[in-house]
């Protein structure tokens, strides 16, 4: 038989984006772009007003390695991501190591600079550092007059364990509108008042209750005095130990039957998790690791 067990959620990347449009002055170096530059923070364990430094250049992301650089380096960074200032800087990729491009080398900033590509440089794209040397910034919480950023969470909707006749859905995944789709919230600090603030945004009175145990994936119950009506499905998850996995069983003719793991992969994996309802598969499993069939 074939067995999958699967990641429910997709940890969202709770970075900080900021936009600046370059001066157009000259400069020492690097030389001053005329399109805009990006900047956000990410890493973990961090806030939300520190992390690794990553600046968007030339449609990719990279960052900055901690060669020379200063608190005057991180002053000019935080007031481009939309703070005050700064209080630190970490080194040593303190916050994971980046991927991709190593940005910019031996950043030397005065701390006066509307822009951190107006900071002397080895250039961009020019360093002799590894990830391990990615820099991170920590802010100061406190934002410049009339800053906006991007991580307003403006559209919410719950996403439908099983299948429903009933409108509207009150218990499901939560999920936030991301760019151009859709993408779910991790639980980690995740409270009842959340799930009281997510309620209201879809109209809800009050919450029912919520549960954080579907692998880093946040679901709610929003009450409305209704029950759900569960459909019929057409495949199952036996054998399992947890919520989300066990071997894969399909209804025919009546019958519940197995999958033979020949050729099972984890895109198959994934598709009958889409069809329960979640996200990609975490594992694809083999060798009735969860348990024959039965004949």
């Amino acid at each position: 038989g074939s067995f999958i067990s699967f990641l429910l959620g997709v940890w969202l990347p709770a970075w900080i984006m900021a936009q600046t449009t370059p001066p157009t002055q000259g400069t020492t170096s690097p030389k001053p772009q005329n399109d805009r530059l990006q900047f956000r923070l990410v890493g973990y364990p961090r806030k939300h007003n520190e992390g690794r430094i990553e600046v968007f250049y030339k449609g990719e992301w990279g960052t900055i390695c901690d060669d020379d650089f200063s608190l005057s380096n991180a002053n000019v960074l935080c007031r481009q991501l939309g703070f005050v200032s700064a209080t630190g800087w970490t080194h040593s990729a303190k916050y994971g190591k980046g991927l991709g491009k190593i940005w910019l080398d031996n950043v030397q900033c005065s701390g006066g600079e509307k822009s951190i590509e107006l900071c002397k440089s080895r250039g961009w794209g020019n360093s002799d550092c590894t990830h391990d040397e990615d820099a991170g910034v920590i802010c100061k919480d406190e934002r410049l007059p009339g800053f906006m950023d991007e991580n307003k969470v403006e559209k919410v909707r719950l996403r439908p364990m099983v299948s429903t006749k009933e409108m509207p859905v009150t218990e499901g995944i939560v999920e936030i509108k991301y760019k151009n789709g859709w993408a779910q919230i991790c639980d980690v600090g995740w409270t009842l008042k959340n799930t009281r603030v997510v309620c209201g945004m879809l109209g809800f009175p009050h919450e029912k209750k919520v549960n954080k145990n579907f692998y880093k994936t946040t679901v709610t119950m929003a009450t409305t005095g209704k029950t759900p009506l569960v459909t019929r499905s057409t495949v199952r998850l036996k054998g399992g130990a947890k919520l989300g996995e066990g071997r894969v069983e399909v209804l025919r003719n009546n019958e519940w039957g197995t999958v033979c793991d020949d050729r099972w992969t984890l895109l198959s994996a994934s598709v009958v998790c889409r069809e329960l309802g979640f996200g990609s598969a975490k594992e694809a499993l083999t060798g009735a690791r969860m348990g024959q069939g039965e004949d």
